[in-house]
């Protein structure tokens, strides 16, 4: 996990610092941050956010609770982030430590900024695909991130 980043789970609410800095990420979805949290957790395995206060945008990455039985298309993703407000940037397949997966970049406006995200699709070594997504305020911070995420990945 990159330095200043915190696992987004209820006990996070406990450090007045990292309260402060998920409350104006909260606002912006229209949530208070215990709201968030909760949400976060109902959906997601992990959620992590950089919380330093580094820059305009809370970089994060999440793994979703539930796992795809398939490999998703191009079809089916550019149709799920269309639905959401999102546009396609590129998708491809690519090679990762687990197997065969899939890439797919995308911007999303979101209040008043445009994230840019790469969501994978791995296999979880149980015939489905976890979704690992990964937001930034820049492509390039986004792409960084989702490869070294997929240099990181092990089978267990």
């Amino acid at each position: 996990m990159p330095s200043g980043w915190q696992k987004v789970e209820a006990s996070l609410l406990d450090n007045p610092r990292s309260k402060k800095n998920i409350e104006p990420l909260a606002k912006k979805s229209g949530l208070t941050p215990e709201q968030m949290v909760k949400q976060f957790e109902t959906q997601a395995d992990i959620v992590v956010i950089d919380l330093s206060g580094t820059s305009n945008f809370a970089d994060n990455a999440n793994v979703t609770k539930v796992a795809t039985p398939v490999k998703p298309t191009k079809g089916q993703l550019d149709s799920s982030f269309d639905q959401i407000g999102g546009k396609p940037v590129s998708f491809k397949e690519i090679e990762t430590p687990l197997g065969q997966a899939v890439q797919y970049e995308y911007s999303l406006p979101v209040a008043e900024t445009t994230v840019r995200g790469v969501a994978l699709y791995v296999p979880d070594g149980k015939g489905s695909y976890r979704n690992i997504t990964v937001s930034s305020g820049t492509a390039e911070r986004a792409q960084k991130l989702a490869k070294d995420i997929v240099s990181s990945l092990r089978k267990s």
